[in-house]
């Protein structure tokens, strides 16, 4: 009879990718970019996908008053920070919160937000049919995920 090996569960942290899904964006966006597509949709999109696709951090400190347990060392609470962040840009970057707005007295990261979505207007698009030239949707579309990109990512990482 053969030896059977026994599987025991691994103990280490799950896998990130997260930052693979990133980097594969930002490759994306370029790639977008120069064939004349809505580079801010693109990175939109791969931002939503790299948030579902975080992992859990994994906490080996001491268990709190209800039972969870704590971060042991630094690398343990940036890592819990940094899904946090994750956490919340998964519902952040699609459902309209009050994250899009301008805040009273406005935020500078809303007023960056509209800079940057002012600048994703003037990037050159084509048409989505590639009929010819853009007839302002695209634009306007590409201006929207510029201003949600960054209004949720700096309201995600300035409560994380």
């Amino acid at each position: 009879m053969p030896a059977s090996r026994s599987r025991r569960a691994s103990t280490g942290p799950a896998p990130r990718l997260a930052p693979l899904v990133l980097a594969a964006t930002v490759a994306a966006t370029a790639a977008a970019a120069f064939f004349g597509f809505v580079p801010a949709v693109v990175c939109w999109a791969g931002v939503v996908v790299a948030a579902w696709m975080e992992t859990p951090a994994t906490l080996t400190g001491k268990k709190d008053s209800y039972g969870y347990p704590t971060p042991a060392n630094p690398a343990e609470e940036a890592r819990l920070a940094s899904w946090r962040t994750w956490r919340q840009l998964r519902f952040g970057l699609v459902i309209p919160s009050g994250d899009w707005l301008p805040g009273w007295p406005p935020l500078g990261s809303w007023l960056a937000a509209v800079w940057v979505a002012v600048l994703a207007a003037w990037v050159p698009v084509r048409a989505f049919p590639h009929s010819g030239v853009s007839t302002g949707a695209e634009r306007a579309l590409d201006a929207a995920a510029a201003f949600v990109l960054v209004a949720a990512i700096t309201a995600a990482r300035r409560r994380a």
